[in-house]
Formats: structure tokens, sequence, C-alpha cells
């Protein structure tokens, strides 16, 4: 830690208070990814509330898992706002007054509350990190000191020292020693096992105080200090790396596990590294941050610098460049003054060939091209272990210099801003071209195989040509012109040219003599001409030339203004007839201005449209307007419900469609035919009414009908299906299925019955059939309460009872003793009800006892009838009980 120049106020500092001391910054990273087990594979996970990237996604290019404080040479710290200290370099000594404390996540998260700085001076750079150890010699260049710490707020969980030794002597060592060619070789040289602290999560660097008091660690260049503290330690964040200056960099990390994602992770930052994101626009690969585009936090399933997962593929190209260990050999560099090539790239999991394409636009903005498929550390892309869902092939990322989002994944299939969250596609579709940087490149991946995929990139420039001529002939207008493509000059490039915003597409393929002297080498096939015919009023005509080599974008020709001037169509509404459910319209139109094209016509049958091309034969209109043609006749029908409908005509301009010709409104009336039907069956059984009948619909007549039955206005409803040959034999064609049959369950007493047979085309048109009365009545049970006794405090009552409705099914009976009812089921044997009764059974008979206090009481009984509030009284006794 560098000294501070000067005593510094203890920690929290008060607003206005001037602190000295070493700016510390360090990552607050989120759990894994795929630790909540979400379907997708990358749901949020995340215990200390870091999103997936969408959620916490941010398009001010801040990002709030960045934490700053101000380290005293005391030991004392305060924590500050990162975005106020951003221009000051990690690791600097510095002067800053603080301000107010500032709310925000990392507070709400257990952290101690950040203050605003007011002002802040630099008092010295941070110290260069030289290399302790030449890199061919020690097995160890970066070691590490491991303290398991209990914080005073938390409980120790099952993890052992040896586990997280073995983790960072093992995968962890091994990562970083494979990734960086050996230049990283991290080990563990000491160990404190665990111990009770004083510190909390909240003050990481009072944290990091004691158990470096507790080993005897003090920072220098390649030393580490990995603090575990418990899993389930309250206001800790999954990881927090402290960030410094680069690959020969020590540094403090805490981790609340033992994967090796987090711990290699927090030693990227250690590294100098920061995080892995995307970017994110809605349906577009780029673009400045704001409504449509955003930085999703860790959004970078490849690469370790992302969010924590179950995977840890090979540190990417972008990365590896940063801590200046991906060769020279094994990467491309491209610029805008480079020829247009193709780049054979091999996978970055392996460890030869073409590893990287590094582009490069002239405002200095970089770009890298790598390729991922199941190779090396990357084989779990085709395995099941890819529970993200993430695709094999050509990964793009453009680099963030400065920022905490350092590299950004772009997402060269973009989607709308609603489906981000479940968008995980970013490999580059191979056939399809991926412009950057507004043209400055465009990407092609060619072809793609296990051993490596083929990119070819092309640096553009924007084609020219003129727009020559323009001329303006009654409504017919031409222009001409010249067009041409620097990056491709030989090839006849395509012209857009737009009338009033719509397009059309030409190619730039006539002999332009002049264009092949001015342009030696393109050739003389570079002219293109245009022409349309333009309806009444003022225009806008605009022409294009087309970037064929995917340069920077297209190049516009020119545009002009013209007005023309049109006569509206002739036209005749012939004749509107009615046949059945059709409505049908005739006549004829034809546009002056255009007399040998068909035109439109629209027919509006009660407001709704239909369009109708006037191309039918009309050998009159040929004959009374020479030249026109005969094309022009019009038909067409619709299909309406019964009733008066209202049918107008109009013939459309053919240079104007805003404009038209009325051929006139008329009226017609049309009817259906209603169902067919008779009602011939009404009977009650019990609570039981039945009705049958049949039905048929003329218009419609081998179709089943529906037929609405109504008791007292409850409807039912039924189709008219069943097989009835007599109406087969009345109706021919008609078929027998056509009968009809409903029972609807009631209560006892009169009722009153309707019914109706519903029409098949109109729902709401309908054949009533009549309503009829009738009344039901169903029985109340029978019973007796034949023994009522008491002995002691018990009451006890024997019977039967049964209900005529439902004979064989056992009944309920109610009793009461002094008002406070019991409910038993009648269905213990009685041989004389089934004698008395023949045909119900003998589950017919009851017994009831229950205990109550010495003197009178009071005992009734009832049958309950199957029908709600009915029921027969089997009489009421009184009985004395004693002591």
């Amino acid at each position: 830690t560098a000294p501070a120049t000067e005593d510094a106020p203890e920690a929290p500092a008060e607003a206005g208070d001037t602190v000295v001391g070493e700016l510390v910054q360090a990552y607050a990273d989120p759990a894994p990814a795929d630790e909540d087990g979400h379907e997708d594979g990358h749901g949020d996970g995340h215990e200390d509330g870091h999103g997936d990237g969408h959620e916490d996604g941010h398009d001010d290019g801040h990002d709030d898992t960045l934490l700053s404080w101000v380290e005293t040479a005391a030991g004392d710290t305060v924590r500050v706002v990162t975005e106020d200290v951003a221009e000051l370099p990690a690791g600097a000594t510095v002067e800053v007054t603080v301000g107010e404390t500032v709310p925000d996540q990392a507070a709400a998260e257990g952290q101690e509350p950040a203050r605003e700085v007011l002002a802040a001076d630099v008092l010295a750079g941070p110290a260069p990190d030289e290399p302790t150890t030449a890199q061919t010699v020690a097995p160890v260049n970066h070691p590490v000191t491991v303290v398991m710490l209990q914080p005073a707020n938390a409980a120790r969980d099952s993890t052992t020292l040896a586990q997280v030794v073995s983790a960072v002597n093992g995968p962890v060592g091994d990562f970083w020693e494979q990734q960086s060619g050996g230049a990283v070789r991290v080990g563990v040289t000491a160990a404190v096992d665990w111990f009770q602290g004083t510190s909390t999560c909240a003050n990481p660097t009072a944290l990091w105080t004691e158990a470096a008091a507790r080993a005897g660690w003090t920072y220098a260049a390649g030393r580490h200090l990995l603090v575990y503290v418990p899993s389930g330690a309250t206001g800790c964040s999954y990881g927090l790396g402290e960030v410094r200056q680069d690959m020969n960099s020590g540094g403090r990390i805490y981790v609340r596990a033992t994967a090796t994602s987090v711990i290699a992770h927090e030693l990227g930052h250690n590294f100098g590294l920061n995080h892995s994101s995307e970017l994110q626009c809605d349906r577009a690969v780029e673009g400045p941050l704001g409504s449509a585009c955003q930085i999703s936090a860790y959004q970078d399933y490849y690469d370790l610098m992302g969010v924590s997962w179950s995977q840890v593929g090979t540190l990417s190209a972008l990365q590896q460049a940063q801590l200046g260990v991906l060769p020279a050999a094994q990467r491309v560099e491209v610029t805008p003054d480079t020829l247009a090539a193709d780049h054979l790239l091999s996978p970055l999991g392996g460890s030869s060939g073409t590893r990287a394409v590094k582009l490069t636009t002239a405002g200095g903005v970089v770009y890298w091209l790598e390729y991922r498929t199941a190779v090396g550390r990357d084989s779990w892309l085709g395995t099941s272990g890819n529970v993200v869902g993430l695709d094999q092939g050509v990964v793009l990322r453009r680099a963030n210099p400065g920022q905490p989002d350092s590299s950004l994944l772009l997402d060269p299939t973009p989607s709308a801003r609603a489906s981000w969250g479940g968008d995980v596609r970013t490999v580059i579709t191979p056939g399809s071209p991926l412009v950057l940087a507004d043209g400055a490149f465009t990407v092609t991946v060619t072809s793609q195989s296990a051993g490596g995929a083929v990119v070819r990139v092309v640096p553009g420039r924007a084609p020219v040509g003129s727009l020559d001529t323009a001329v303006l002939s009654g409504v017919t207008y031409s222009m001409s012109g010249w067009a041409l493509d620097p990056d491709a000059p030989s090839v006849s490039v395509p012209v857009h040219v737009y009338v009033d915003g719509r397009g059309v597409a030409l190619t730039a393929d006539l002999a332009r003599d002049d264009v092949a002297v001015a342009r030696p080498g393109a050739g003389a096939l570079h002219g293109w001409s245009f022409s349309t015919v333009l309806p009444e009023g003022g225009h806008t005509i605009c022409a294009f030339a087309i970037d064929v080599a995917h340069g920077p974008g297209n190049s516009t020709l020119g545009c002009r203004v013209v007005t023309v001037a049109t006569r509206l169509p002739r036209a005749s509404l012939d004749a509107v007839s009615v046949s059945g459910s059709d409505i049908t319209v005739q006549g004829w139109a034809m546009d002056p201005d255009l007399p040998t094209t068909s035109g439109r016509v629209h027919v509006y049958v009660d407001g709704r449209a239909t369009v109708v091309v006037a191309a039918g034969d009309r050998p009159d209109v040929a004959a009374a307007f020479p030249g026109a043609g005969a094309a022009h006749g019009f038909s067409s029908s619709a299909t309406v419900a019964p009733g008066v409908h209202s049918v107008c005509v109009y013939a459309i301009d053919a240079d104007t469609p805003t404009r038209n010709t009325p051929l006139g409104c008329r009226s017609v009336a049309v009817h259906f035919a209603l169902p067919v039907a008779n009602w011939e069956v009404l009977s009650a059984s019990g609570p039981a009414l039945t009705v049958r009948g049949w039905a048929v619909d003329p218009d419609d007549l081998t179709a089943p009908v529906a037929v609405h039955v109504y008791v007292d206005g409850r409807g039912t409803a039924a189709t008219a299906d069943g097989d009835r040959p007599d109406v087969a034999a009345v109706l021919p064609g008609a078929g027998p299925a056509h009968g009809f049959s409903a029972t609807v369950q009631v209560s006892p007493g009169p009722h009153v019955v309707c019914t109706y047979a519903i029409d098949r085309d109109l729902g709401s048109r309908n054949a009533p059939l009549g309503c009829r009365s009738i009344s039901t009545q169903v029985a109340l049970p029978l019973g007796s309460a034949d023994q009522v006794t008491a002995r002691g405090t018990t009451v006890s009552v024997t019977g039967w009872a049964l209900d005529p409705d439902t004979p064989t099914t056992p009944s309920t009976v109610h009793l009461y003793v002094d008002g406070v009812g019991a409910a038993v089921t009648s269905e213990l044997s009685r041989p004389d009800v089934a004698a008395a009764f023949p045909g119900v059974g003998d589950a017919h008979g009851f017994a009831f006892s229950t205990q109550v206090g010495a003197g009178t009481h009071t005992v009734c009984s009832y049958a309950i009838d199957d029908l709600p509030a009915r029921n027969t009284p089997l009489g009421c006794r009184t009985v004395t009980t004693g002591p």
C-alpha cells in the first residue's frame, strides 16, 4: 500500500473533511449465473443483488459494482463515490475533500455509505509493479497467502483451508499459467486457518487489514492476499477483488466460494483486468448508450471476466492482449488502409495459428474477432455443461478502454429490447455481412468447421456517381446518371430511386464511355436510367448509389422536387344485384392519364372495403375511348347477413390514389331462411324435465342446428344431430342427423319451458318453437325414530329413513338434543324396512348416541330430502338422565 503523506482523520470522515491516502478500487462481483437453476441457464442467481446484466444493465456507461475507498496510512478508510474519482488512477496517493453520504446499491447491500468527493488531487502516482522473479526460473511468481476469516457477524461454513489451497494450487493456478503462456504462475506460499475476526464485509479494507496482520502479509509486486469468508456471511459479495495495474501486480481479494471462476476472476482484477460485459441495442449491433442501447453488466459468458458460472472458458483475445500474453504471431491487425482479405481464424482455445483478428478504425476504436468452438478450455461448448446455451462460432468484441466494462461483447443478431433478457446468441451468422463502425469494416464469416473459421474483412469506401438529367413530360418523370463503388470499381452497382419515400431498385449497367475514361480500370458499364408515372401534386425523387463492397454506406446522388397535374378517372356503376345472400356490383373504370392501364375500383359494403381491378373485357368502353383498349370492366360479389345494406363504389385515380371518382351508393335488401323445427316432447320424471324434437336450417340442410332450451329463464344448449330418418324422408337432401334431446334437473313445482332453433348463418336470429308449462313433484323422505332412550348420561336414538326418489340410497338423518345438532346416515341393516318397501334394500337403519348432563332433555329427529330445505320430522321426545 502506498504510504500516505500526512495523517488522515479517523473514519468515518465528516462532510468537509480532507482525507489523504491510497485510492483503492475493487469490484463487488456477483454469484454464479447458473447457481439458482433457471431453465434458460442464465438467470440472475446473484445473492448480492447484481443481476444477469439485464436488470442492472446501465445505459450511462457506469458500473455500480466498482467500489472505491481512500485508505489512509493509519489503516482507516473512507468509501467514496466511484464516479467522482473516475479520473484518478487506482493505487495513487490522493487528497480528497468529502461531502455528504450518497445512497447507492452497495450501501443497500451492507457496505458502508459512500461520500461524494468535492475536490481531489493526485499527490503521487501508483508505483509500477516490476516482476519479482524471472519467469523462466521460479515455479511460483505470484505467491498467494490464504486466510480463513470468520467476520464478526457470520458463522463459519464447512469449507476447509485445504479446499481453498487446493483450488488455488490446482484449477486456478492451471488456468492462469495456461492462459498467460507460463508468464503467471500462481501458488499458495502461506496459509492461516479459520479465526474469529472483528471486522465485517461492510468495510472490506478493514477485513483485509485484519487478515494481513494475522498472516504477516504485506503488499509487494506479484503478492496476493486471498481471504475466504463464509458462504452465508451477511453483506459480503460473492467475490471482491482489488483492481491493480498489470500482470506483475499483486493485490487483495476475498471470496465466498472455492469455485475456479470466482477466484480466477478476482485475481484477474489484481492483474488490472476489468469486466467483460455485453453491449445490447434494440435491433442494432451497436450505437450510443441511451434508450436504444445499454451495457449489460457481466453478460459475457464466454470470458472469465464476465459473470461467474459453472464453466471457465478461454480468456478472451481482448483480455489476453490487455495482459500482453497474446503472441503477435497469433493475431492479425487490420486498419482502414488494409486491403480486403480472408483470414483463417483458429480456435481461440487452441495454441497455434491465427487466434484473433484486431480491427482498428481511423478514430482508434478497436474490435476483436475470435473463434469459439469446442477446443481446449472451451471443450464444454459441445457438452451438456453448456447450460447457458452458448453457440459455437465467431465472436466479436469492442474495446471500451478506461471503463469498468472494458470489454463489450457485441450481438450480431440483435433482438428487440423486450427480448434482451433471454438473448445469449452472440456469434456471427455465417454468410451474413456485418457492418461495423458506420461502415469502416464489413465482416463476413464465409465458412467454419471444427478446425477453424474463414472470416472476410473488407475496409470500406463510399460509392460515387452523379444524377445527370431529370425531366418531367406530362405525368412521366425520367432521370439518368452513373454510379460505381471504388471498392469494387468494375462491378455494376445497384441504384435505388425513391419517389416520395417509396423505393425502386435499378442496376447501373448502361454504357458510359465518359466514366470509363475518367475512372481507368472501371469500365463503361456504370450508367443508369429511371422513368415513372407520377400522380397529381408535388413529389420528391431521390437517387442513391448502393455500397456493394460493405464500405461506410450508400451515397446520395441527388434529389429533385416536381409538381404534376392530372385528371380524375372516368367510370360507371352499371348494376347492383342480389342473389340469395350475395350482392354483386358491375361496371367499368378508366383513367384518362393512363388509358391503357386497368385501374382499381373500391367497393364498400356497409363501410367495409374490397379492392377490385377493372380488367374485364368491355368492348363498348374501347369503342367510346379510342386507344384505351377493352380491359376496363369490373365485377365484385360479397356475401352478407340478412337485412338492408349500403353499397358504395369508387374509381381510384391511378396517379394519386387519394383521389377518386364516386360512382354512387345503393341500398339493397338480403334475406336468409330461418330454421325449420318441431318440438315434439316435454316430459317430467322426478326432478328431471326432458324435451325432444328436430331442427333443420334450410340455408345449410345437412349441418346440425343449435337448439336453446330455457327453463324458468335459465338456458341449456343442445345440438340437433340425433338420428331422425323421418326428417330425412320429409326433407330430401337434409339427411337424418337433426334430432335433439335435452334433460334439465329442476326443483318440485310448476315450470315454464321455452325452446328456440338457432340460425346457423346469423346467431342472433332464431325460430321460436314455443313455451309450455309443466309441474314436477318430489316425494318427501319416509322414516321413524323407533326408540329414544336414556341410560345414565347417555341418550340414544334408533330408527330408519329412506327417500322414495332415491330408494336404494342411504338417507341423511339430523338429530337435535336440546337444539344441538348431529348428522348420521341411515345405512344400517333393517330387514323389516326391506320387507315393507320391496326393492329398496335393507340399508336404511340409523343409530345415534351422545353424552349429556343429568336432567331432562328434548330429542328431535328429521329425515333429510335430497333437495335443499326439505325434510320429514320424525318427532321429538323428552328423556331424563341421571347422574
